[in-house]
């Protein structure tokens, strides 16, 4: 027998010490002082002795309130969701259309009314779909801006699109009217509230692109700039409503 790569003495030692220490271990009977230690064997007159659980919580079963399918057509509404809202969907490529009309917008206001168009104020979409001017603007300079907005009906358009996609599209990321959400979904932002939640001259001026990428890819906007934007201002303007368990 070959033993890899011990010494032959050395294993001959090994096997021998082992094989003495059993020969004295069988050999040695037990002594009476020994004997009085052990354990006595308990009878429990054929009942199975079991020990008590460490813990024990009671199974509940219960039913769930949709149905396979119902729960598959929520996920699969999820999934759209996600990909609309924080991918550059339906929402993102209206802002970004409605930016070359912004443009122009500004720079009529510019060559007008310089002071104003360098005042801070912001717009966004009231609940009859008109643009509706924010800020701290005299009455006079706010129904200036919201006639020259809501003249170009292309503009508005497009601005009731991101309004119209948000909405829906949270919705979906619930998975209905009765859902919850970890994201977006979970503000409570509706057709009445939209244009005291969202600024949408912030969300375009923070979501530039440069000229060059611009030119390149003519995108006007960066999607994930634009993404985090609309995050911000629902975190600072938009009550949780919908929140789901983590």
């Amino acid at each position: 027998m070959k033993f890899g790569l011990f010494p032959n003495n050395l294993m001959a030692t090994i096997l021998s010490n082992t094989n003495h220490n059993k020969v004295q271990e069988s050999s040695t009977p037990l002594s009476q002082d020994t004997l009085p230690t052990l354990s006595a064997d308990t009878y429990h007159k054929g009942k199975d002795q079991e020990p008590d659980p460490v813990y024990s919580r009671p199974m509940v079963i219960t039913e769930s309130k949709y149905t396979t399918a119902e729960i598959e057509e929520r996920q699969r509404m999820r999934v759209i969701a996600i990909g609309q809202l924080y991918l550059g969907g339906d929402m993102f490529h209206a802002a970004d259309q409605m930016t070359d009309y912004y443009d122009e917008f500004m720079s009529k206001i510019e060559a007008e009314n310089p002071k104003l168009a360098d005042k801070k104020w912001g717009f966004s979409v009231n609940t009859e779909g008109a643009i509706e001017v924010t800020g701290k603007l005299a009455d006079t300079e706010k129904s200036y801006l919201e006639n020259i907005l809501n003249e170009d009906t292309s503009f508005v358009w497009l601005a009731q699109g991101i309004k119209e996609n948000f909405l829906k599209y949270t919705e979906m990321e619930r998975g209905g009217p009765d859902g919850t959400s970890q994201y977006w979904g979970k503000y409570d932002v509706n057709k009445d509230n939209f244009g005291d939640m969202i600024d949408m001259r912030e969300l375009i001026e923070v979501s530039r692109e440069t000229n060059e990428t611009t030119s390149l890819f003519g995108h006007n906007l960066n999607v994930f700039r634009f993404v985090g934007n609309l995050g911000s201002q629902l975190g600072i303007n938009a009550e949780v409503k919908y929140e789901s368990e983590k």
